[in-house]
């Protein structure tokens, strides 16, 4: 796959336009990825329509095709997501697609939704009310309110695509039987407003 650096990539790694820079931190060495992410990319470009097979993480979830379009190529904690209106969903909302997961994509002879809007591919960010451990000492709680951010008023802001990865991280992880450090360390969270 591409390898994108925080410097500038120019056309001959991307095939975009000479006045179109990419900038990033690492895309990984992805297998047989680089042809879908030229069209990927080329249809963030042109607001086009892309059917993609991709695969949820849902108990029993198999591959299937999906109509998008593709408005923002996103690195959330490294991982590379594709921010796309769901063509099959009700709405046309933003969703975003973990690049890894899309198994194969081509460009789809379907007509765009006369009612669909395109959006910017910018997710919504919102306050959070937040509870940290209360096994923790002051001087953890301390540290960690700044590690995540926490207000005076235990409240963060999340965007959207991050509340999965939010929860998952700080309050859902099993350490096994560790009972030397406090754990999860967030113990609520619960969207304000």
């Amino acid at each position: 796959m591409i390898g994108l650096t925080t410097s500038e990539v120019h056309f001959v790694q991307t095939n975009l336009r000479h006045d179109v820079l990419a900038k990033a931190d690492h895309i990984g060495d992805g297998k047989d990825i680089g042809p879908m992410l030229d069209l990927i990319l080329r249809t963030i470009i042109l607001n086009a329509r892309i059917d993609i097979l991709y695969v949820g993480l849902r108990l029993g979830e198999s591959a299937r095709w999906r109509s998008v379009i593709p408005v923002a190529l996103n690195d959330f904690q490294g991982q590379w997501r594709i921010i796309a209106h769901d063509l099959e969903a009700d709405g046309f909302p933003i969703k975003s697609f973990v690049l890894p997961r899309i198994l194969d994509a081509h460009a789809s002879i379907e007509k765009t939704p006369r009612n669909l809007h395109l959006q910017t591919g910018d997710v919504a960010v919102r306050r959070y009310a937040i509870k940290l451990n209360p096994r923790m000492t002051a001087d953890q709680k301390t540290a960690i309110g700044r590690e995540l951010g926490i207000n005076r008023n235990n409240e963060i802001m999340l965007s959207d695509d991050a509340v999965f990865d939010f929860r998952k991280t700080w309050m859902e992880s099993e350490l096994g039987s560790d009972l030397t450090f406090v754990w999860p360390l967030v113990v609520e969270l619960n969207r304000v407003g």
